[in-house]
């Protein structure tokens, strides 16, 4: 054990041993049943002496039934006493820790446990008695704490802990619930939690600057003290391995017991991984690292291989430390040929790191061209500025992986976006005019149905996404959305019953006879004839499954039956304990494997033999006619949301921080670019003639939800102001898509040169010269409004606020 550092000399007074606690069985707890005379028979002893007559027999033992059920519930106050007393150390604990279904391990600040728990059953013969309904244990805890109660209370607890540290997340926090509602509690308990986890180093290391000499110069930890505090009180999450991409070049071997990683091209193996991971988001996180450390000459070292006269490369992640990350396939290079290979890995991991946005956590341009396709491209010169017109396909998985698909399909037309050559000018009006598409197919108001009010089979329904003026710019590829419903509910192999509930005369079980997808709508033809054609009530299917419930209450399994085309993550099951005991809960995770379909449940469920689970799905009654019913069976809105939520999660919410010190950018002879002087004759503060000295340029996406919010992007800016030290200019700028991947290559290509190249290089002055001209060129871009009518009944969206918004949509 290693020993407790000492303060040398030793200070009688101030260095004096730390007491140690004895261990107390706070919920070692005995029933008071178990303290009445065995007279009562509520004791372990059971009931003595019971009469031979089954009326008498049958009388004394309700008795001492229901006194055991009295006595139970002061049994249940003391013993959850004991929890509580024992959870105290529960209450400030900062553990982030998940479960393996992704939920806190810690969610609870009123700890109770039911006296039926087994194997620690408290109240004697309770269960040979029945003394507990089978819902015990989640009733007990629904009355001892709900999901906002806890949220609410872990927050106190947390911002006591804050308040340790002079600390804060008042005013985060009324942003967080105008933004996100009644998602902001659990969302601040993670932003909280993952501040005080991070304190040691954010407080420590506050003045710590970003290490552009590091062997892994473009990677998400090897940031400054102050971004990582900044990081920290925005709730700016770091992205998980999960959404790391590569391209075919550089491969993840995937085998039985472990994954390992090595660049790849062709036939040829360049470099192996030195070291084997359990899964493959350590292999992605180590590629990662690998491309970051590629990139630099300075990394890679020849040396003696296995025969003598002949060589091997080795990639180190940390040269001072002789940290490699992997090693030439070859252990028997000349040392041309080891040059060679030297060049060809950096040329390779230099296109992947500056061209492939989604190789590294660090980038926060939008994965554009990983996921869309341009098929054509035509340029009108005629007209001034010219005229371009693309036609593209967006696929759902990015470039690279096998078993992607087309989803979307269009054609786009914009005016020439400024380039240094032809190419460049080609290669921006693309991205231009792509995330003009975005930024419609991420809101729900510009998607429409395609063809509308059919009351007919039609086969190629779908939804469109237009602009502003109504043209059309998108297509989606799916069809007919709601038939895969109606097939379901036509060739369920379960009795093809129906009911319809709340109307006025309708109300009853009808048997399906036929289904047929119009569009928008199912049409559902009957066997019986309604009593009426007036339209109300709605119509309810169900379904009841036999279900094996895992001992720990959250995996329900379903036996010889693949659910995944009729339950859905998010759904609502009921779970069926008797006719009169039924607990409602949310599927979080689905599986179908080895023939039988797995749901993860968002609560515990007690293990109760012949579990039965409902599913029902109740749909609004459109129209109907003596022998058929209309229903709005909505599954293309469902598709609708599916896609938008695909929208913002793949290229919207990508928020992050790039902070540039200015004294980082001082020339370093007379041939490199100097940053210009501000001069402003009608501004006198406004003077700067020291450009490098104590002045600081934050770099943010103007497009994620939050930052589009005015309230935050204020907060935003006013903390990067507070955090920073006084005497600091702190420039910020909320840049576009292009302009941040214009940026981010630029800043890319600096950080390779300067550790790569000598002082007078005129590589690395080219790389200062631009990266210095996209710093000075970039442009805040402002949250977009919108105009509104004068009705009054209209919900005010993204309203227009004079100096704070643009008219726009976006």
């Amino acid at each position: 054990m290693q020993k407790q550092k000492k303060r040398y000399p030793a200070n009688p007074v101030l260095d004096k041993t730390l007491p140690i606690g004895n261990w107390r069985e706070t919920t070692d707890y005995s029933s008071i049943q178990q303290d009445f005379p065995l007279v009562y028979g509520v004791g372990a002893e059971g009931i003595p002496n019971l009469p031979k007559d089954e009326a008498a027999r049958q009388e004394r033992l309700t008795n001492v039934k229901q006194f055991k059920g009295f006595l139970s519930f002061f049994d249940q106050l003391l013993y959850g006493y004991l929890q509580q007393v024992n959870g105290l150390k529960s209450l400030f604990s900062l553990n982030q820790e998940l479960d393996e279904y992704d939920q806190p391990l810690l969610n609870k600040s009123y700890f109770s446990e039911p006296l039926n728990a087994i194997p620690n059953e408290v109240v004697p013969n309770a269960q040979d008695q029945q003394i507990f309904t089978p819902d015990y244990a989640t009733k007990l805890q629904g009355i001892t704490e709900t999901k906002g109660e806890f949220e609410e209370r872990k927050n106190r607890f947390l911002d006591h802990l804050l308040a340790r540290f002079c600390e804060q997340f008042s005013d985060y926090a009324l942003i967080a619930y105008t933004i996100d509602g009644q998602k902001a509690g659990a969302e601040l308990i993670k932003d909280k939690l993952s501040f005080l986890n991070a304190y040691p180093e954010i407080s420590s290391n506050r003045g710590k600057a970003f290490n552009y000499k590091n062997e892994l110069c473009w990677y998400y930890e090897n940031i400054s003290g102050y971004e990582k505090r900044i990081t920290s009180l925005l709730g700016i999450n770091q992205k998980k391995p999960e959404c790391l991409f590569f391209s075919p070049a550089f491969r993840i071997i995937n085998s039985l017991t472990n994954c390992s990683i090595e660049t790849k091209v062709g036939s040829k193996v360049y470099f192996q991984g030195t070291r084997s991971h359990a899964n493959v988001a350590a292999a992605k996180l180590e590629m990662e690292k690998l491309i970051s450390a590629g990139v630099l000459p300075n990394n890679y070292q020849i040396v003696e291989g296995s025969v003598a006269g002949k060589f091997k490369v080795i990639l180190f992640e940390d040269r001072v430390a002789r940290k490699s990350i992997a090693c030439s396939k070859s252990l028997n290079l000349s040392i041309t040929t080891a040059k060679t290979l030297i060049k060809d890995h950096i040329r390779l991991c230099y296109n992947e790191l500056c061209n492939h946005t989604l190789a590294s956590r660090k980038n926060l341009t939008p994965p554009i061209r990983n996921y869309f396709e341009i098929i054509t491209h035509e340029v009108d010169t005629t007209s001034v500025p010219s005229l371009h017109k693309v036609r593209y396909q967006l696929f759902d998985k990015p470039k690279g992986n096998q078993d992607r698909k087309i989803i979307f399909k269009g054609i786009l037309e914009g005016p020439e976006v400024q380039g240094i050559d032809e190419a460049e000018k080609i290669s921006n009006t693309e991205m231009s005019l792509l995330w003009k598409f975005i930024k419609f197919a991420s809101d729900e108001d510009y998607y429409r149905f395609e063809p509308q009010n059919s009351i007919n089979y039609e086969p190629n329904y779908h939804f469109e996404v237009f602009d502003i003026y109504g043209n059309t710019v998108g297509v989606h590829q799916g069809k007919n959305y709601n038939l895969p419903l109606a097939e379901i509910i036509e060739d369920s192999p379960y009795p093809k019953h129906f009911k319809i509930i709340n109307s006025a005369s309708n109300n009853g079980t009808y048997t399906v006879n036929n289904t047929v997808a119009t569009g928008a709508n199912i049409k559902i033809e009957i066997d019986e004839i309604l009593p009426s054609n007036f339209p109300d009530g709605k119509v309810c299917f169900t379904e009841t499954f036999a279900v094996i419930i895992h001992e720990n209450g959250r995996e329900l399994t379903f036996d010889n039956i693949d659910l995944t085309s009729k339950i859905s993550i998010g759904n609502s099951l009921t779970f069926v304990i008797s006719p009169v005991v039924m607990i409602d809960f949310n599927v979080i995770k689905i599986d179908y494997q080895g023939n039988k379909t797995v749901i993860v449940s968002s609560i515990a469920l007690d293990k109760v033999d012949g579990s039965k689970i409902l599913f029902s799905r109740v749909f609004d009654i459109k129209s109907i006619t003596p022998k058929t019913i209309v229903i709005k069976a909505e599954q293309e809105k469902k598709a609708v949301l599916d896609m938008v939520k695909f929208f913002n999660d793949t290229f919207i919410n990508r928020e992050g921080i790039h902070l540039i010190e200015h004294l980082l950018l001082r020339p370093k002879n007379n041939l490199d670019k100097l940053l210009n002087i501000h001069t402003d004759v009608d501004c006198e503060s406004c003077k700067i003639t020291d450009t490098y000295s104590f002045v600081m340029t934050a770099v943010m996406p103007y497009w994620p939800d939050r930052f589009r919010d005015r309230n935050f992007r204020a907060f935003i800016e006013k903390t990067l102001r507070e955090e920073s030290p006084a005497h600091i200019a702190m420039n910020i700028c909320w840049v576009s898509p292009l302009q941040m991947d214009q940026f981010e290559k630029a800043y890319k290509n600096w950080l390779i040169q300067i550790n790569t190249v000598n002082a007078d290089d005129t590589e690395r002055i080219k790389a200062l010269k631009d990266f210095i001209e996209i710093i000075q060129n970039l442009r805040s871009v402002y949250p977009s409004g919108k105009l509104h009518s004068c009705n009054e009944n209209e919900v005010q969206k993204n309203t227009l606020v004079l100096n704070q918004t643009n008219i726009g949509i976006f």
